[in-house]
């Protein structure tokens, strides 16, 4: 997916932090939100883990770790975002949901695609908005967590 096509397609974002730093995750791929006290989490040696949600079976990731951030503070605020891209479904642990953000014209203009960038280790391309919020790229990691774990 190239600049122009992310850019077309975000109509409107939810903030959530994660490990100190704003992420932004597209509302069309959030498929719901849970409150991350209130979820049954399975964990296996291997660190993964998953959430039972309608009978399915869902991977979460930790995007604090996946990121090299801070380690995220869970409390009463924390909350796990379920997104769908192309039919595969993951969660995502997230500190706490701060805000949307609704897309016109104007804030568009203060979207940045980085593909490769020295901060993060893991350089799964971004997308900055106001030189602030970190996009991460969805298909990608979720192709490499359903690779990774085989789901």
């Amino acid at each position: 997916m190239n600049k122009a096509d992310i850019l077309d397609k975000i109509n409107a974002m939810l903030i959530a932090t994660i490990g100190g730093r704003k992420f932004c995750f597209d509302i069309q791929d959030i498929y719901t939100t849970v409150i991350s006290d209130q979820a049954t989490i399975k964990y296996f040696p291997d660190n993964s883990c998953v959430i039972e949600i309608e009978e399915k079976i869902i991977p979460l990731v930790d995007l604090g770790s996946l990121f090299n951030l801070i380690e995220n503070k869970f409390g009463d605020r924390s909350r796990i975002i379920l997104i769908d891209v192309n039919n595969k479904k993951v969660g995502f642990f997230v500190d706490s949901i701060v805000e949307i953000i609704n897309f016109d014209g104007r804030n568009k203009s203060k979207l940045e695609l980085i593909t490769d960038n020295d901060i993060y280790s893991n350089s799964y391309g971004i997308l900055i908005y106001d030189d602030e919020y970190i996009y991460p790229n969805l298909p990608k990691i979720i192709e490499i967590i359903f690779t990774q774990y085989q789901y």
